[in-house]
This record gives structure tokens, sequence and C-alpha cells, in this order.
């Protein structure tokens, strides 16, 4: 090498020029050197006239010392940072080494403003990192700015921070959520960056702090503590590095939260797995805060109690986790009383725990009673769920259990629940392998893949045509088997109804053939189709049109020659009759009543009967408006059809005040079971605004009903008095 050329360690450069080589080189007196460290010592050697007086670096702190010594004067020689203390300048190497800020000028010099003696200084600060990014540290960091090797680097940030730790305050970032304007949907692109930075940061502080912890354990868990109280939005980064590397961060945030920090506390006990021995101690600081500070919420309360049993139980306090596990289960208990379906999984799992506990503490026989313990308080599902986890947790005497379990579970219970524990049931029994006898055929009768495809074709359906189709087509003369594997299909679904309903239509084909079954399918499906058509209509405006169309016969029936004969025509199949039949027109209203509320249903019931009286147009006239009700009124009164004069009323009560409305609220109590004196009342009261013309044809009107079967007895009072007031009285 000629008097020009350098050797590099790192960012470290020093010139070899007039520099002799020393014959050899004495091993450190430590041998817990570091590989690192031993050729640090070997170019210390070679680079400094030291070492030919044989003081050489005795310890560690010496020796990184002495390679930052000699950097920091490389780096004093140039003109900008002549006047810059060494003092100022390692505190500057120690900032960006604990930083690490990308190789960008502008970030740099916004890391080292944070420095009291930099903070002024905007020229020098300018141009110190240009001379870092193009110079001093070029190349060395990769993409981010940091003194090299790395253990140098962190051996400073150790000891200039740990001397001054007020300063670790002053360098930190701030929090990346509070950058003005990043919460705006619409931020500007550089406010994005500068929260990214920051993050960046904010990690970058943690994995250096995390780093240094062998060289000096005790200083990088005060200042990982330092850090966490001083900008405790770190804890994110610090919970991501310790549960990756453990480190000063498990430490300190133990102590941070016990001390009471605002923290999110679920999210970290719910970030730190069970069994990670690093941070065991970090879940158990949060979870003994829910459970202290927990809402006064039974369900609440007995989550963080789980919790903290396992968590207690990870450090090997057994008897903390013991008592805490008991109260979950008592409070679980309590809540599946109430609310079987939402709980019992979660007081199965706590049983568990218990169980776990007692049988560490020797008691192996309570912790299998405590499955069955106040058994008498809980319902058929509940007690063969709790039964079934007892199963799952002991090693022994399964095949009793299992056969238990099976029996609980053949009761009536809420099928929601029901329906799932069967088949985690079954499910135990076939992975058991134990031949099992007097079970129920849900729990052993294996439902194969043909099955499997029957039974999903069936949930596919998305009506009753569609239901129809695969009846005829799947089971059109079902065996004895297949009805035994479907009644088990549907009572290990037992809360799926479906399936219930397909199992009845596939016994009615055994009892009543495929045809009848297949019929009553299809006639459902056009009452629906019907149903859904027609309140369409009603409800937009076009009832009255839907009806017209659908209330004359033939209207909406396919229409078939029977031969050669023109005239013939076949009679529509029972599934295509429409509205124009009474039966058809029933079952419309069956559906409507299961599918409305009730007011709704009703008011469709009273427009289809003043239809079947009169026609489409003057029911919703009438329907739809006083003065068309009142029309109608009067239209029925003189064509004597007292029946359709009440229908108008149901459909319009508020009728009742008007004149014709007065003859028909004294026809419908007329036709009322008790008329009684209410009657007379009406009468009297119709009479005040009925004319001589009207007063004649509700003569006529009761004259002509009088003369029909089904006339009611009430009209001959109507008459007896009509001829009463004929007389004058």
């Amino acid at each position: 090498m000629g008097p020009e050329q350098t050797v590099t360690m790192g960012p470290i450069e020093v010139d070899r020029a007039n520099h002799s080589i020393p014959r050899s080189v004495g091993l450190p007196e430590d041998l817990g050197d570091t590989a690192l460290d031993v050729v640090l010592r070997a170019w210390l050697a070679v680079c400094d006239e030291q070492a030919d007086t044989g003081e050489g670096i005795p310890t560690r702190s010496d020796l990184y010392d002495k390679v930052l010594e000699i950097e920091f004067s490389q780096w004093k020689k140039a003109p900008v940072l002549t006047k810059i203390s060494t003092n100022h300048m390692r505190r500057a190497a120690a900032t960006l080494s604990l930083l690490a800020p990308n190789q960008d000028e502008d970030e740099i010099d916004e890391v080292l403003s944070r420095l009291p003696e930099w903070e002024h200084e905007h020229l020098c600060r300018s141009r110190f990192a240009e001379l870092l990014v193009h110079t001093l540290l070029h190349g060395d960091s990769g993409d981010t700015v940091s003194v090299r090797p790395d253990p140098v680097a962190e051996y400073l940030v150790l000891k200039v921070f740990g001397k001054k730790p007020d300063l670790l305050d002053q360098v930190l970032p701030s929090d990346p959520l509070e950058v003005p304007g990043i919460e705006d949907p619409d931020s500007d692109e550089s406010v994005v960056q500068r929260a990214l930075l920051l993050g960046q940061q904010s990690q970058n502080v943690c994995v250096a702090l995390t780093r240094a912890a062998p060289l000096d354990p005790t200083r990088a868990r005060r200042l990982a503590g330092l850090a966490l109280r001083a900008r405790p939005y770190l804890w994110g980064c610090a919970l991501d590095v310790a549960l990756i590397q453990g480190g000063p961060f498990a430490h300190a945030l133990e102590e941070v939260i016990a001390s009471g920090a605002d923290l999110p506390l679920a999210e970290i006990e719910n970030a730190i797995p069970l069994g990670h021995g690093a941070l065991r101690g970090v879940a158990l600081a949060a979870t003994k805060r829910l459970a202290d500070f927990a809402e006064r919420n039974p369900e609440q309360q007995a989550r963080w109690a789980n919790s903290l049993s396992v968590r207690l139980s990870a450090v090997g306090d057994w008897e903390g986790a013991l008592g805490a596990a008991r109260e979950a289960v008592g409070l679980y208990r309590a809540l599946v009383v109430k609310y079987p379906a939402s709980h019992t999984s979660d007081l199965a799992a706590s049983l568990h725990i218990l169980a776990a506990s007692l049988s560490e503490a020797g008691q192996r026989e309570e912790a299998l009673a405590v499955f069955i313990a106040d058994f008498d308080h809980f319902s058929p599902a509940t007690r063969a769920y709790l039964l079934l986890a007892r199963a799952s947790w002991r090693d022994d005497d399964e095949e009793d259990d299992l056969t238990a379990v099976a029996r609980e579970a053949d009761a009536a219970d809420a099928s929601a629940f029901l329906g799932p524990v069967r088949r985690m049931i079954a499910h135990a029994i076939a992975d058991s392998g134990l031949e099992l006898e007097g079970l129920p055929p849900w729990a052993t009768v294996p439902i194969d893949s043909t099955m499997r495809g029957r039974l999903n074709a069936w949930l596919d359906c998305s009506d009753r045509s569609e239901q129809a189709d695969l009846v005829e087509t799947t089971y059109s003369s079902p065996s004895d088997s297949e009805r035994v594997a479907l009644s088990a299909a549907a009572e290990l679904y037992v809360d799926v109804p479906p399936l219930r309903e397909l199992t009845a239509l596939v016994d009615g084909i055994a009892e009543d053939g495929l045809e009848a079954v297949v019929t009553r399918l299809r006639c459902l499906h056009r009452s629906q189709v019907l149903a859904a058509d027609w309140y369409n209509a009603h409800m937009n405006g076009r009832g009255a049109q839907y009806l017209h169309e659908h209330m004359m016969r033939g209207s909406d029936a396919p229409q078939r020659d029977s031969g050669s004969d023109e005239g013939s025509k076949e009679e529509p199949k029972e599934w295509e009759k429409g509205l124009y039949d009474p039966s058809v027109r029933a079952e419309v209203l069956q559906v409507l009543a299961s599918g409305l509320p009730e007011a709704a249903a009703d008011e469709m019931r009273r427009v289809l009967a003043l239809a079947e009286l009169s026609d489409p147009g003057t029911t919703y006239a009438a329907h739809t408006s006083d003065e068309g009700a009142e029309d109608a009124l009067k239209e029925f009164l003189e064509a004597r059809n007292w029946r359709a004069m009440i229908a108008v009323l149901e459909v319009r009560p508020g009728m009742g005040d008007s004149p014709h409305g007065r003859v028909a609220a004294v026809l419908a109590a007329a036709a009322g079971d008790d008329p009684g004196g209410r009657m007379r009342e009406l009468m009297d009261y119709a009479s005040e605004k009925l004319d001589a013309v009207d007063r004649r044809l509700v003569e006529a009107l009761v004259d002509v009903a009088l003369h029909t079967k089904d006339c009611p007895p009430a009209f001959a009072d109507l008459r007896d008095w009509f001829k009463l007031r004929g007389r004058g009285g």
C-alpha cells in the first residue's frame, strides 16, 4: 500500500502513512472479547502508535472509546466541523445511532435539531447532514445513518444517554398519529411521509436499545423505561420487538403497566401468546389491571378472571391461578343458566383451566367433579357439552363419558344450541373408534357423501318449485334405510329446520305417494308467488289491476287442448289455478298471515273480501279514499248488496259517520252476534241523515236479504223497525 492508501473499519477511516507495524499483537487478558473486539484491537495496534509502547487497550469500553475517538478526529477534519466539540460530536453520533434516520439530508437535519447545541446551528447542521450522507457515513449504514460497527454504536448510545437521560426525552420522536393533518383523509403526501418517518424512528429506538442490552443490561432497561414513560405511544414498537427478541422493553413494559400508565391493556394482553417466556410478566401485569378495573359486568369479569388464572400459572403462582379459575367458573355458571348458547363454551374452557389447576395440585377427583357440578341448573344441551368437555380432558373412562354425553343430548332443547352440540358429540364418538351401544341414531348413523349432497341440494333450493323438482327426481321411492338416515341427519342438524321438513315430506311420499307431496309443494309455491306479487302491487298502487287480472277465471291458468274438439279445454292442474279459486285465495291469505305483521295481513284480507263481493276497481276506490268508499256504499245500497256494504266499512272503518256509512254500520250490527239495543240506536242515528229515497232503498235491501238462506236473524228487527216508522212510530 502506498502512503495515500487507507484502511476502513465500518465508517472509520485512518491514514496509515508513517505508522509502523508491530512485530506481534498481544492477546487481551479478557478472553470474553468478541471476534469484533479482537479485530478492533488488532486494527488499533496497526493504526495507533501507542500499541508499540505496550500500554494496550485493557477493557472493551476503552477499546470502543478509542475507536470512537479516532472516528471523531476524522470528522473534525471537515472545515465546517472544526469548531464542534468532541462531546457534541458524540451526542450527535449517539442520537443518529439511536434513531437511525434515512440517508436523507432533511431528515438528518431535523433529527440533529432536537439536540440543544444543534438547534440554532442551521448552516452547520445542514452541512453536517450533507457530509454524513455523502462522505462520513456514505455506504456504510445501508439506507440509514448510524455509526458502525453496530456494537460500537450501541455502546455509544448507552454511554451518552445513560450519563444524561434527560437528553433521551429531547431526541425521541413524537407520536406519528399526532402529526398535524394526519387524520384528514385528504392529507398531503408530505404529512403522511412525516408520520411514516417518525414511525420508523420509533421502531429503530426500540431495536437499538434491545440490541445494546447485552453490553449493559441495567442501563438498557433503565433507558427503555425512560423511553416508554416519555413516549407512551412507543408501547406498540416496544411490544413488537420484545415479542421477537425479549430484551429490556419486556421489563420496561411490565413496570410501566404496573405503574398505572394509560395503555391499551387488552390489546397488549391479547398480543402475547401463552407460554411466551420473556413477556409472561407483561401479560400478567396487563391482565391484573384488566381484572381489577373491569366494568361490573359478570361476562367481562369472568373473562379476565380466566385470563388471570392462565397468566398466573405461567409464572408459577399455582395458588393464585386456582383462586382465579374458581372465580371464573362461578361467574360463568351463573351466566350459563341465563344464556346457555352464548356462554356454555366459555364455561367449558374455564372448567378445563380449573381442572388443570386442581390436577396440578394433586386433586384429580375434584378436577373431574367440577365438570358435573350443579348439573340440575343446566339444560340437556349444556350438560352434554360439559360432559363432552370432561371426556376430552380426562384420559380414562372415555366410553362411559361419551355414552352419557349422547344420552344427555338426545333430549329436547333450544335447537340453535343443541344442533352444534350434537355434531360435536357425533364427531367425538367417530374419532374415538369405540363401539358404543344404546345411542340415538343421530350419534352413530353415518352421513355419506351422497346423503350430504342431497341435503345440500335441498338447502340450496330457492323456492317450493325447485323443492318439488328435487323431491320428484331424488325421492320418488325412498327406501327404509334412506328414511332412517334422513331422520338421523335431521336430528343431528336439529338447528336446520328445512331438514326436518324434508324428512316429513319423504315420510309423506312413503305414506301418501309422490304425486300428493309434489302437488302440495307446487300449490304452496303458487300461493307464495301470488301473495308476494299481489302485496307488491298493493303497496305500489297497482292492487286493483293485479286483482282484475288474476281473479278472472282462466286469466292466470294455462289453457290446453284436450284433443280434436276445438271447444273442449282441459281443466288446469291443481297448482295452476289462480285467485279466482276460493281455495287458492284462502292459501294466499295464509301465506300473507304468516309473512306479514298482523295489521298488514288483516288489511289484505279485508280488501280481498270486498273484491270477492264486488270488483277490484270499486274495492280499491273504497280502500283509498272516503269519496270512493261513499260512492261504493251508495252503489251497493242500490244493488241491495248488504254484504258488500259491511265489507266497505271493514276496509275503511272511518266511514261510519257518513250518510251511507251509518246504514252500513246498522247492517254490520244486525249481522253481529249481539246486536241488541245497539242496532236500534244505530238505526235512529242513521235515519237522521237518510232521505226518503235512501230509506226506501234500505227497506228494499232488507226485504231482499230476508229471502236469502244465510240472512242474519236480526234483519227481521230491521223490517219491523221500518214498519213501525211507516206507521209513524
